[in-house]
């Protein structure tokens, strides 16, 4: 018998032996040569000592072709899930548990925008994405090896790849960045069951950006026009409310503010992360082509970078793109609906969603003048709105500008890659419609510039803070702001421009844009830094994009050390905070104690007026935090007491139930607390990332900063945790004065989990070093993995 089991044990060990030999071969290959069919030319990529690609071509399309064939090569996976989200087909390989995400994505109508985009595009750019498509599917007909593991476990093999895949995630990266629809949705629930007047006033205070834009407005029927919608499903679709931090750094510098005389930029966008990073490093150098930096897989340019004459960076602008309007249902003909003009058929669409394991669903889309009926997509909400309801029979329709013809953003990009002076970028931002970016510039001549290019919609009236009426006109987009309106600045007097998601623009701009913007603390703290160097070097801004230096802890945690604490455990946290400066360092155990008490005060202030709500609302919101302790402090009452609790009482009760939360948590010996080891940057697997794979599939290492610190680490909103759940998975500074600049991002170059390239940033980026990008040949030759060329057949 024991001899049986040791053989069977023998074969288990042989079995998964050979497993991962054969996993093995999907490893890519990085010497020799391959033939292609495809490009022009032969291609030449050379893989530097980092992972990184240095693709060398004839022609910017070969180029192109070369950054396709190396995507595939590292990050198929990843550009095969990116591809399935945005064209709603991920229950086609996983199953019934995606199929809300898909009825919604389908309900849209992403892949129609992206064809249409596709069609707009003038002949010179749908080239390139034919070159770039061309490249991906050259490596899929003369791969030999396994698949990624992903493919294996769902059990099928990737459809050769179309230009239109390329627009699907461009308008899926515009969707992540633009979706201010949840916090028009959470503010149509609370309608129907606020006071308008009551609901105006929250919206000024949990939203303080109204107040720039003018005075709310909420009709005061408007909770009846919504009593027939069920929104919740809905609501959990749009998720949670986005932690604060979400956005991204940029600074410029002229050539006066410098210790070379010549420009420095840098940038850091601070987006989800995930295993792999969202970005890919590669180098494309073709005639008419030299440009190095950050590219999305699955797109073919460099979206962040510089060339051999310019740099630039992105911050997220948070534009309002986005509105809700309620569509009246015809009482005489539920097939149509109201507007100003009359009663107009709904367009409809039929869409077959394919299901893993069950039969297809079929839906079919229903759109308004305004844009599909995203009602829809739910339910629960197209039971009661189908439904006659006693005259109030409403749909809810939804308006994007990135769903109207003619978006030709990818084309902006690509002429961002090879411009060869201001005026040429310039020109390639026009093209652009979302999402809507603060973009810095520079470059070798000495110019700084700043825009912020998109299709800015113009509303009849109002700012679409709640849903509009579609059949009275109100909150129509009449028009879209003209390109040379949209906020920019050439050549600032200063020498310097900062964005960081702040307000960019002053009080008497002419047109509103968003009362989104994030808490100035970033931008603030940036400023303060440059200011404190006369003559800035590149390290000095590697150094300021590492600064974990909070001004909101440094604004709040006063109120905590003077809060009348009545429990051992309140006043052993008050003890931690004594001396804290509002750095939050990994080390430190202060910054715990006060991450844990403000999240527990901020989340006080409004549970008991939002009950069932309060949690989708729930962030930190400091700019609600200073209006509540100025002026408002009815907010700190507790309702759900007899008694009327202040402020300071509050601040105290904050401070015990943080206490019971940490030493739930991690214990109540505080000598073996520190941020780092509760505060986790954990970039997530989108599919392993819930599977026992997770410990192969996650990546996790502890993490300083905050949500408002300039090294951005904002934390989940759930009680108990503190892992890092967005922050600067890219950092980059770019040197005018040479030709080349510092980068990193938070992975490695490889999706594949077998791949030593998986992981091997990921120590490097939370420590903050940076990888020199390697202009020349022979740098990048320079103890290289190797060479690859692909011949044309």
């Amino acid at each position: 018998m024991g001899r049986v089991v040791l053989v069977l044990l023998l074969l288990v060990v042989v079995a998964l032996a050979a497993g991962f030999v054969y996993l093995r071969t999907s490893l890519p290959r990085v010497k020799g040569e391959v033939t292609v069919t495809g490009p022009t030319g032969a291609i030449e990529i050379v893989r530097d000592a980092d992972g990184i690609p240095h693709i060398y071509a004839g022609s910017h399309a070969d180029a192109v072709f070369g950054l396709g064939f190396v995507h595939a090569q590292d990050r198929l996976w990843q550009m095969e899930f990116q591809r399935r989200v945005g064209s709603g087909r991920l229950s086609e390989v996983i199953g019934s548990a995606t199929l809300s995400t898909d009825r919604f994505i389908r309900t849209l109508g992403v892949k129609q925008a992206a064809e249409s985009g596709l069609a707009a595009l003038s002949a010179e750019a749908r080239a390139l994405i034919d070159a770039y498509v061309a490249g991906v599917n050259a490596y899929l007909a003369q791969r030999k090896g396994a698949l990624p593991a992903e493919f294996l476990l769902l059990g099928f093999e990737p459809e050769a790849f179309e230009a239109v895949d390329v627009l699907v995630w461009a308008k899926m990266m515009a969707w992540d960045l633009g979706d201010n629809w949840g916090d028009e949705l959470l503010r149509a629930q609370l309608a129907k069951q606020l006071a308008p007047t009551d609901l105006a006033t929250m919206i000024s205070t949990l939203w303080p950006g109204f107040d720039d834009a003018g005075t709310v407005v909420v009709p005061p029927d408007l909770a009846a026009d919504l009593s027939s919608l069920d929104l919740e499903g809905l609501l959990e679709l749009a998720g949670p409310a986005k932690p604060d931090g979400y956005g991204s750094n940029n600074w410029v510098l002229a050539g006066s503010a410098t210790a070379t005389g010549k420009p420095i930029l840098a940038n850091d966008p601070h987006l989800g992360l995930q295993a792999p990073s969202l970005w890919y490093f590669a180098h494309l150098v073709a005639p008419g082509i030299d440009v190095i930096g950050a590219s999305l897989p699955g797109t073919p340019a460099v979206l962040l970078g510089r060339t051999d004459h310019h740099a630039w960076g992105f911050t997220n602008t948070g534009t309002d793109v986005q509105d809700l309007f309620l569509e009246r249902l015809d009482p005489t003909d539920p097939g149509r609906y109201l507007t100003p003009g009359g009663s107009e058929a709904f367009t409809r669409r039929r869409e077959v969603i394919a299901v893993k394991g069950q039969a297809d669903e079929v839906i079919e889309v229903r759109a308004t003048r305004h844009g599909p009926v995203i009602s829809d997509a739910d339910a629960r909400s197209l039971e009661v709105a189908t439904g006659p309801l006693g005259g109030s029979d409403v749909v809810l329709a939804f308006s994007w500008t990135a769903l109207a013809p003619g978006d030709r953003t990818i084309e902006a990009v690509l002429g961002m890659n090879t411009a060869r002076s201001w005026d040429e970028f310039e020109s390639a931002l026009e093209l652009f419609v979302a999402p809507m970016q603060n973009i810095v510039y520079a470059d070798v001549d000495g110019v700084v510039a700043f825009y912020a290019p998109a299709r800015v919609p113009i509303r009849a009236s109002g700012t679409g803070a709640v849903p509009s009426r579609g059949w009275t006109g109100e909150g129509d987009w009449v028009g879209t702001v003209p390109f040379d309106e949209l906020p920019h600045v050439v050549r600032p007097a200063s020498g310097r421009l900062v964005t960081a998601n702040q307000r960019i623009v002053p009080d008497d701009y002419p047109h509103y844009l968003t009362a989104d913007w994030s808490a100035p603390y970033r931008a603030e703290r940036i400023g303060a830094l440059l200011d404190a160097q006369a003559r800035a070097t590149v390290d000095y801004s590697v150094a300021t994009q590492l600064d974990k230096v909070s001004l909101m802890a440094r604004e709040f945690a006063p109120l905590a050390l003077a809060a009348p604490a009545q429990t051992d455990g309140a006043k052993r946290l008050q003890a931690l905070l004594v001396g804290f400066d509002g750095t939050m360092d990994e080390s430190g155990k202060a910054p715990l104690a006060f991450a844990a008490w403000y999240r527990q005060f901020a989340y006080s202030l409004y549970v008991d007026d939002l009950g069932s709500m309060a949690q989708r609302f729930f962030a930190l919101r400091p700019e609600l935090t200073r209006a509540i302790l100025a002026g408002e402090p009815d907010w700190c009452d507790d309702t759900r007491t007899p008694g009327i609790e202040t402020c300071e009482q509050m601040a105290a009760l904050a401070l015990d139930a943080a206490w019971r939360e940490l030493v739930a948590a991690f214990g109540d010996d505080t000598s073996k607390w520190s941020w780092g080891k509760a505060h986790r940057a954990v970039y997530e697997h989108a599919i392993l990332g819930a599977t026992p794979l997770a410990r192969f599939a996650n990546l996790a290492i502890g993490n300083g900063g905050d949500a408002f610190t300039v090294d951005a680490a904002g934390y989940g909103l759930e009680f108990g945790s503190f892992d890092q759940s967005h922050g600067p998975g890219y950092r980059a500074v770019y040197d005018l004065a040479g030709a080349g600049g510092w980068f990193i991002h938070g992975t490695g170059q490889s999706g594949n989990l077998l791949s030593g390239r998986y992981r091997d940033y990921l120590e490097r980026w939370q420590r903050g070093d940076m990888i020199p990008m390697r202009i020349s040949r022979a740098d990048a030759e320079k103890g290289s993995l190797g060479t690859l060329r692909l011949q044309p057949q």
